[in-house]
């Protein structure tokens, strides 16, 4: 399962988490990327999923009763509205599958029930469930139109399956509801900053904020914002009231190691995740990040026995993985640096970054076919990625006797043209006495 930096469902106030795409950094070896500020930040995607601190029973919040406590709860027969008591029970205890049959088991019983609809749709969203937790939502809003939460969360579902447009309209909907409803607003300020708009995001967190001072996700949102536009007092300021008001808020404390890195005071950065992973021992993002911080301190060892402690705690860990790779690519261990990055795109081969650590690793091993290929899945991704520019061009002028005729996927082949360093795709053709990386093509 995804690893949630926190557990509230995603309609709960304060139930977010700052997995900002336009933001997202994997661990590479570009020397960019090893600058103050590195890339703390990016180990929030570990959990698109919201925020730390089990929630209050929504029962008590939202006017449904407790699920009766009887010592043999199999032989009594309850209620749609116990059932539904029952499933916010469960999911506040973090068993979200349990959770889901005793909502299953109340929509058998009432299934127009829109708001037991919207708490399933909350479990499913936990278990990473996404298609199915966006039925579910949907099914929540056409049972009633006008349940700010539930447009709120839908507009969370789309962010995750980066449908940002129809996100900002789900939220825009879940405002007009409900617009003395803090959380609406910090949904809002949310998928507005995962839509590239900052000033409007931050708008829309004070107004969240205003509405409720004690948000401790608004006040998040503003550092997450604020630290990507390096404005690190204020950043400093915003994650400083977060954590007073939840001093285990994991999101705020990564957040603000990532700050501190970046004002070049590395120890205080380690001190604050240390502190985080004595309530977090098992969150394999807090891990992430130590490793991360323990790089930017040069401390290699560590980084590695870091990123593998995370890893052991979630063996898909997209972020560990990436971090790991670099980590091994530093100390000059190119095949398991390799390694890696594959287990890394097993995770999600959507990141430039990992495609770009690849190509390295492979080209560092004289595996040139396979790196320019690699340098071109980061480019098509991103056109415009200089970094996979430059090592790409590095390539064809170094190695380019290697690369006349390059088998680098089932169908195709890459022809050099020219001297210019640009590829064309063109019908493979047997290559005749043709050496590869000093073999024999085959």
């Amino acid at each position: 399962m995804m690893n949630n930096i926190d557990t509230k469902r995603p309609d709960d106030p304060g139930g977010l988490i700052h997995c900002q795409d336009g933001h997202r950094r994997a661990g590479v070896h570009d020397q960019s990327m090893r600058k103050t500020g590195l890339v703390l930040v990016v180990l929030l995607l570990l959990a698109c999923l919201p925020p730390v601190q089990a929630m209050q029973s929504v029962g008590r919040g939202f006017g449904v009763p407790v699920a009766p406590q009887n010592a043999d709860r199999a032989a009594t027969q309850l209620t749609a509205l116990e059932w539904t008591a029952e499933g916010n029970t469960l999911y506040d205890a973090g068993r979200y599958t349990e959770a889901l049959t005793a909502y299953d088991q109340a929509l058998s019983l009432a299934p127009g029930n829109g708001t037991t609809w919207r708490w399933k749709g909350n479990a499913l969203y936990m278990l990473e469930q996404i298609p199915d937790a966006l039925d579910a939502y949907t099914r929540a809003i056409a049972l009633n139109p006008d349940d700010g939460k539930a447009w709120a969360a839908t507009s969370m579902v789309l962010v995750t399956l980066d449908r940002n447009d129809e996100a900002v309209y789900a939220a825009e909907k879940a405002v007009w509801l409900a617009p003395k409803n803090p959380f609406v607003w910090g949904v809002k300020g949310y998928v507005l900053n995962r839509k590239g708009m900052p000033a409007e995001a931050l708008i829309a967190y004070d107004t969240a904020i205003t509405l409720e001072p004690n948000d401790t996700f608004a006040w998040s949102g503003k550092g997450y914002i604020f630290n990507a536009q390096k404005r690190y007092p204020e950043a400093s300021d915003a994650l400083d009231r977060a954590l007073t008001l939840n001093h285990n808020d994991t999101t705020s404390a990564i957040l603000k190691a990532d700050v501190l890195v970046s004002q070049g005071r590395q120890q205080d950065a380690l001190d604050t995740i240390n502190r985080i992973l004595v309530s977090a021992p098992d969150n394999p993002a807090v891990w992430s990040a130590k490793a991360t911080t323990l790089e930017t301190m040069g401390n290699t060892s560590g980084a590695r026995a870091a990123y593998d402690k995370a890893l052991s705690l979630d063996p898909t860990n997209l972020f560990a993985w990436s971090g790991r790779a670099s980590a091994l690519f530093g100390a000059g261990k190119y095949d398991d640096a390799l390694d890696a990055y594959n287990n890394a795109l097993v995770a999600g081969s959507s990141h430039k970054e990992i495609w770009l650590g690849k190509g390295d690793a492979l080209s560092s091993l004289g595996r040139y076919p396979e790196a320019l290929y690699a340098y071109d899945r980061a480019l098509a991704i991103d056109p415009d990625y200089n970094s996979a520019l430059r090592n790409r061009m590095a390539l064809v002028r170094t190695h380019h006797q290697y690369l006349l005729i390059s088998p680098v996927h089932e169908n195709m082949v890459w022809v050099l043209s020219g001297s210019t360093g640009i590829f064309r795709e063109v019908p493979p053709t047997p290559p005749e006495n043709r050496i590869f990386c000093g073999v024999p093509y085959t």
